[in-house]
């Protein structure tokens, strides 16, 4: 299976299993995906990985080799630095002494610059560029486009093992969980896969049950919230099997046998 191939996997894979149950919903009414929505969700991410030809580049035989992965262009270490100088008063003779100083420069993260297209490219076996682009994707108000950056954080917790994404996914998007008084369900669930997901993976600053009782509070039943925790243990052994296929550990699949 080719790279492409196995992001649409993972993404339809993450759709199928949450997507109409938390980013469909329409206030306390929630619909399945129709056929045809669900052949412009494969469509929609089509699209958006199969552009990684463009961001490849050409040998000299005309094969296509996959793009260069970037590289951190300033790293903040004794040896790279912005020289500065400083004038001293002497302290027997008051003269000003120049002195050179060394700023160390701040890191910059390159992927931040990159498109959409390129990071598609390198989120195969990238844990980093999958949840870049995971993350500029959620804040989309298109469905479709939002349903593909969550495949792509859980390719990115999966193939870090490390929760850390959903933490920044919940302060790019998730964190309000009420408008006008009125909590937001579809955001409370949400947080509630991730947390599902973090506490598997032995991150103790997720708490499930605390979004659980907020979920009672906003009038949700509990074989829902049931579904809820059922489909984030299914995105769970997903992202186990793809951790596995892409980098050999079976950590994951560890953690989900002693939780």
């Amino acid at each position: 299976m080719n790279r492409v191939q196995t992001i649409l996997a993972i993404t339809i894979a993450a759709a199928a299993l949450i997507g109409w149950r938390i980013i469909e919903r329409t206030d306390q009414n929630i619909a399945p995906l129709s056929q045809s929505t669900e052949q412009q969700l494969s469509q929609s991410t089509r699209d958006a990985v199969v552009s990684t030809r463009s961001a490849s580049q050409t040998s000299s035989t005309g094969e296509e080799t996959p793009a260069e992965r970037p590289v951190w262009y300033v790293q903040n270490d004794q040896h790279q630095c912005v020289p500065t100088t400083t004038f001293t008063p002497d302290s027997r003779t008051g003269e000003l002494i120049e002195a050179t100083g060394c700023d160390p420069i701040q890191e910059v993260d390159v992927y931040d610059s990159l498109d959409s297209d390129t990071l598609a490219s390198l989120a195969y076996g990238d844990s980093h560029a999958a949840g870049t682009l995971g993350l500029r994707l959620i804040v989309s108000e298109n469905p479709q486009e939002e349903r593909f950056g969550l495949g792509l954080l859980y390719r990115s917790a999966a193939l870090s093992a490390d929760a850390e994404i959903f933490r920044k996914a919940i302060g790019t998007r998730y964190a309000y969980l009420s408008e006008n008084g009125k909590p937001i369900v579809r955001n409370l669930e949400q947080m509630l896969v991730f947390s599902v997901i973090g506490e598997t993976l032995g991150d103790k600053r997720f708490d499930s049950r605390r979004l659980e009782r907020a979920l009672r509070k906003a009038d949700v039943d509990q074989q829902e919230i049931d579904t809820v925790r059922s489909n984030a243990r299914l995105i769970l052994q997903r992202m186990a099997e793809l951790q596995t296929e892409v980098t050999g550990d079976m950590s994951i699949g560890e953690a989900i046998e002693n939780a």
